[in-house]
Order: C-alpha cells, then sequence, then structure tokens
C-alpha cells in the first residue's frame, strides 16, 4: 500500500533545565536524569549512544506517558533535566522563569547525523483514496501549504486564531510559533 507524504514539522525538542545549570553538549548529561515524552524517547536514546552513554548506566531517561503530565512536573519543579516539545516549551518557560533551554535537539540531531533534518510531523494519504480524489486532494494540499505559510508569516494573527480554536494563549502561542519549525517540504526536496 503506497502512501503519498508531506513533511510539515521539523524538530520542536529542547532539553531545558529547572535548576540554573547549563548542558551545553549531550556529554554533559552523564549522571543525570532527564524526563521526555514517550513518544519522542527514541530521539533522546539515539543522541545519548551517539554520545557514548547508555540509558541505565551512563544516564536515566525517565518517560512521561504524556507532554502534559511531563509539563506539569517541569512547572512543579520536580526535574531538574527535560525534554519538551513546542509550544509546551513556551508554555513552561511562560509559567516559570527558572527554566532555561540548554539544548535544541534538532540542532544536536543534525551535529550527529551528518546534517539530516530532524522530521516529527507529517501527512499521509493512501495513494488508492488519492487516486480516487485528485481534485480534492489538490485542493487540500494547496490549502495545507498556504496555511502553513500563514501561521510563518502572520504569527501575532495566527496566535489569535490559535488561542479561539484551541485554548492555547495567543502570547504562549506567539512565543511558541517561531520554534515549532512549520514546514511544507514535498516531492525531490522530501
Amino acid at each position: 500500500m503506497r502512501r503519498i507524504n508531506r513533511f510539515n514539522t521539523l524538530g520542536v525538542l529542547s532539553l531545558v533545565t529547572t535548576n540554573g545549570e547549563t548542558i551545553t553538549d549531550i556529554a554533559d548529561l552523564r549522571g543525570k536524569t532527564v524526563c521526555i515524552p514517550e513518544e519522542p524517547s527514541y530521539i533522546l536514546r539515539a543522541l545519548c549512544e551517539k554520545a557514548g552513554l547508555t540509558d541505565g548506566t551512563d544516564v536515566t531517561i525517565e518517560t512521561f506517558a504524556t507532554p502534559s503530565q511531563l509539563l506539569a512536573a517541569v512547572i512543579k519543579g520536580q526535574v531538574a533535566y527535560a525534554v519538551l516539545p513546542e509550544p509546551l516549551l513556551s508554555t513552561a518557560m511562560s509559567k516559570k522563569d527558572t527554566i532555561r533551554i540548554s539544548l535544541n535537539l534538532s540542532d544536536e540531531w543534525a551535529k550527529v547525523f551528518d546534517g539530516a533534518s530532524l522530521m516529527q510531523g507529517c501527512l499521509v494519504v493512501r495513494t488508492a483514496w488519492a487516486k480516487e480524489h485528485p481534485a480534492e486532494l489538490a485542493r487540500f494540499l494547496s490549502d495545507y501549504e498556504a496555511s502553513i505559510r500563514f501561521v510563518n508569516e502572520n504569527v501575532t494573527e495566527a496566535s489569535l486564531l490559535i488561542e479561539t480554536y484551541f485554548g492555547t494563549a495567543a502570547a504562549v502561542a506567539a512565543k511558541a510559533i517561531p520554534h515549532c519549525n512549520l514546514v511544507y517540504i514535498a516531492g525531490n526536496e522530501m
């Protein structure tokens, strides 16, 4: 079963500290416990492995079932090191001024994987459906690309729409959008 794909989100993960310490390299995590949502934990594990750190021996990677559970723990000061995705990162930083970004995991990924982009979101369409509905798919993809461009180019207006339709405060959304790495990558570029 073949699918048509479009990438829509590059990396949105950052390593943060809540204790004032600055981490400048993945190897600096030796002896520390880092909390991360379950789903993207493979990214941190791969980065640690490339830095010569083994989970459970050199570093402890503690997973949370959901990003929102980790966000609550970070805000309460229950963790010293965490990996947060946008827009939760901007939410956390707006609620607690001791949270500091130490590493952008997209940058770390590119360093150790020969400049490769960290892809974290995509659109997938079944080939059979695409063949049966080519006009609808073309219209959707055109609107989809325009929507991504609109959000990136009109942060203030987009943040107000995000507040209206998704409940995230416009101020937080405005801070998060530039760090969400929203893209429209298709075809050979993909």
